[in-house]
């Protein structure tokens, strides 16, 4: 799905699977090298009652998929970790880490803005649930963003239900975390 930037693709897919999975559980992983667009709404959702634990990193910035691993527990519903940083070069283990994540029904999100369009990014060998991008960071134009989702989320509750990105994206519209305009645009690219 496109959207108006990367950051917003961001908060899209972290706030969403945050919305769309509360009841499951109120727990959320990131690390801290993350960008501030992945970092904010994180702290966003800490500061509105969810546990956010950061991952500590290595001296060349790697998150290791034993603290992923260590750090889960029965209420986690989402993990996020970058693909590749910029500052130092770190290209994160995201297959790895979806081998822990996949097999208990957790959320992977991947910021791959600083990876996509420079180095491979094979999304089904990455074995994210979300992926976002910023299209400036390979030659499209600024203000283009988007959230890749591999595979939609159902829900445990009896008769499953499933929420769809547009159902997220109305709800954002009536808590007012988007405007109009950003509504009427995102909700064209999610009609058929």
């Amino acid at each position: 799905m496109f959207t108006g930037c990367a950051t917003e693709a961001n908060n899209l897919a972290i706030r969403g699977v945050a919305a769309a999975l509360r009841d499951r559980g109120r727990h959320i992983i990131t690390s801290a090298i993350e960008h501030p667009s992945v970092a904010a709404p994180f702290g966003l959702l800490g500061q509105q009652g969810w546990d956010v634990t950061v991952l500590p990193v290595d001296e060349s910035g790697m998150v290791n998929p034993a603290s992923v691993a260590a750090a889960l527990r029965p209420d986690t519903v989402l993990v996020s970790v970058m693909h590749a940083n910029n500052e130092v070069g770190t290209i994160q283990p995201i297959s790895a880490i979806s081998a822990i994540t996949r097999p208990k029904g957790i959320v992977l999100h991947t910021d791959a803005a600083q990876s996509v369009g420079k180095i491979p990014v094979m999304v089904d060998q990455l074995g994210v649930d979300l992926l976002t991008i910023a299209g400036h960071k390979f030659y499209a134009t600024k203000g283009v963003g988007a959230v890749y989702f591999v595979r939609w989320l159902v829900s445990d509750k009896e008769g499953s239900v499933q929420e769809s990105p547009l159902d997220i994206l109305k709800r954002r519209y009536a808590r007012g975390e988007i405007g109009r305009d950003t509504f009427e645009r995102m909700k064209k690219d999610l009609e058929p």
